[in-house]
């Protein structure tokens, strides 16, 4: 058999090493674009499908602006009286969040109905930003968790809850740390959960101030825009809110575990000065944990120490 000379080449290609890597990043190439791809696709047809639907309202936007109108109105917050526009009763009340929140739509509801179009835009805008920034850092973790929770992301881009600005200012909190006690103490006004973020800096003394000093100003607000009562009346709902059904723990039959997670995740947070911790801690201890809530989550994915 005739030998092949040196440098001489067989007509069969060989795969090396450097074959099988350059392969093996070509398929996680594509593997991370197609569930990219997906965890765009599936949330966007979802949102098309929900926004389609006969008779669709942006209802979370809707109950804002019902609460507005209540405090423009001169009558309760919390409870519904002859004249003011309909809206879902949840846990027997009428609106579940602070009266924070309440007053700053006094001046969306006085403008009209139709604030709650650019309000719900704003609130989807503030879900997609907070998942890119977690998608540019993590691509494939965040793909997989958004196909995952396909339908609280729908809900999330949907009905213009507060939650999506709040994911976007979460995940601003962690990266600008300068802005972190203000930015926290507007969401804790807003939806009280978030002061749980504030755990891993509340050990400094300047975040501390500027954080009680946050939240001093939004009381001031809150008291004269809807007035003593409504805030006596708001402490009888936080005692009677129920969980809802699609929290964690309902959803396993075991009611207090989002709780425990959000406990351990708190001493964590302050013993460690961990952001991510905070973040599940904050979305754990949320009482009104709703189907949308559960995208909350994915702010944690965010990587808060790489420099940007």
């Amino acid at each position: 058999m005739a030998s092949v000379p040196d440098g001489a080449t067989t007509g069969v290609p060989s795969v090396g090493p450097v074959g099988s890597a350059r392969s093996n990043e070509a398929l996680v190439r594509v593997l991370r674009r197609g569930l990219a791809g997906l965890a765009v696709a599936l949330p966007a047809v979802a949102v098309l499908a929900y926004l389609l639907r006969p008779g669709i309202q942006l209802s979370d936007a809707l109950t804002y602006l019902a609460a507005g109108e209540r405090l423009n109105a001169g009558h309760p917050l919390y409870q519904l009286v002859p004249g003011d526009r309909e809206v879902v009763d949840w846990f027997g009340t009428a609106f579940a969040s602070p009266p924070f929140l309440a007053v700053l739509w006094r001046p969306l509801a006085a403008l009209g109905a139709w604030t709650m179009v650019p309000w719900s835009i704003a609130c989807a805008a503030g879900v997609t930003v907070a998942v890119w920034l977690a998608w540019r850092d993590h691509p494939f973790l965040t793909s997989l968790l958004s196909i995952a929770l396909v339908l609280p992301l729908m809900y999330a881009l949907a009905v213009g809850n507060v939650n999506g600005l709040l994911m976007t200012g979460t995940v601003i909190a962690g990266l600008r740390p300068r802005w972190a006690a203000v930015l926290i103490g507007v969401m804790a006004a807003i939806k009280v959960w978030p002061i749980l973020l504030a755990l891993p800096i509340i050990r400094t003394r300047r975040a501390l101030l500027e954080l009680v000093a946050t939240l001093a100003v939004c009381a001031a607000i809150s008291l004269v825009g809807a007035g003593w009562d409504n805030h006596v009346a708001y402490l009888d709902v936080i005692r009677h809110l129920g969980v809802y059904d699609t929290a964690p723990g309902t959803l396993i039959g075991v009611w207090w575990l989002p709780f425990a997670i959000a406990a351990i995740a708190s001493v964590v947070a302050l013993v460690t000065r961990s952001y991510r911790a905070a973040i599940i801690a904050s979305t754990m201890g949320n009482p009104a944990f709703h189907l949308g809530a559960w995208a909350t989550v994915l702010p944690a994915i965010v990587d808060y120490r790489r420099p940007r």
